[in-house]
């Protein structure tokens, strides 16, 4: 059986663009530039993401639409590509190119938490004011605040750049998630998934549920450090005052054995490449073979 062209463009990123993508997916697909006057056949799809403009997208080819970065949008274009896991599989295969997978912890603890936050965004302008940074170790790149030993920002490893002297010198991480809304459905990034490879335990301020959304996934939360029912708060002031006071109040012991266990579990799920390859043939690759076939 041949396999199905995916075009891309140069002008347009998408996931396929990335080349940990491209190895999970390369059974099934061949992957070419537009811009190099592929030959193709007429089955061919054509690659594009949800901000391109109709202009940046060939319209002599069945569409496939990478939505996999934001929260799921309908679009009548073409198939939409959704996941609402794909920054765990996404981190996961980066990180292991990376090598980052081979961190193991050698805690010197210096201070409580680790807050590291980039886009200026008002939910983090509440955290931001009311934690009481002298315990904690910070950055807030949209305020010109940078974290010690961090590389710089123009350089292309910036955006996944990780330093283990920031976890091993804390004792947990403060999540500032992408969204607080309860409106939308929970939607976790890199954010929350940084904590879990690198065996950090991590207390989210984000949407009402993600921590029982993570434990559906398999993955292990801290209820043994942190009183979790933050979680279940509907409202955002309530939340994030919960959190606050929990962060504040925070008094550092060395991790018990039931902690140390939920960081390794963490850490194996998160990197388990075989199941990430499992779930991505399911709900990205057959998707798309099935589109191709209609």
């Amino acid at each position: 059986m041949s396999k199905i062209t995916l075009v891309l463009s140069d002008k347009c990123y998408t996931s396929f663009d990335q080349p940990w993508i491209v190895d999970m997916v390369k059974d099934y697909f061949d992957i070419c530039y537009i811009e190099h006057d592929p030959i193709i056949d007429r089955k061919a799809l054509f690659v594009t993401n949800v901000l391109a403009s109709e202009k940046q997208y060939n319209q002599n080819y069945k569409l496939i639409i990478d939505n996999l970065w934001e929260i799921p949008k309908e679009d009548n274009r073409g198939l939409v590509l959704t996941s609402k896991n794909w920054f765990w599989y996404n981190e996961s295969l980066w990180y292991q190119h990376l090598d980052y997978h081979e961190h193991e912890p050698n805690l010197n603890i210096q201070k409580n938490g680790l807050l590291l936050m980039n886009l200026k965004k008002p939910h983090r302008d509440w955290l931001f004011e009311k934690l009481d940074l002298q315990k904690i170790l910070y950055s807030y790149v949209g305020k010109g605040i940078k974290i010690c030993n961090d590389i710089n920002q123009s350089s292309p490893e910036w955006q996944r750049y990780f330093n283990p002297i920031w976890y091993n010198s804390t004792a947990f991480s403060i999540v500032a998630e992408t969204g607080v809304s309860n409106d939308q459905q929970v939607f976790i990034t890199e954010k929350t998934f940084k904590p879990i490879a690198f065996q950090h335990p991590f207390i989210v301020f984000g949407q009402q549920g993600v921590l029982t959304y993570l434990k559906t996934q398999g993955f292990e939360t801290f209820e043994n450090v942190f009183d979790e029912s933050y979680d279940d708060e509907y409202d955002v002031d309530k939340r994030l005052n919960n959190i606050v006071n929990q962060v504040n109040e925070y008094s550092y012991k060395s991790y018990d054995l039931y902690t140390i266990s939920k960081l390794k579990h963490n850490k194996e799920l998160f990197f388990n490449q075989q199941l990430i390859k499992d779930r991505i043939i399911k709900e990205i690759v057959e998707p798309i073979l099935e589109y191709a076939e209609t």
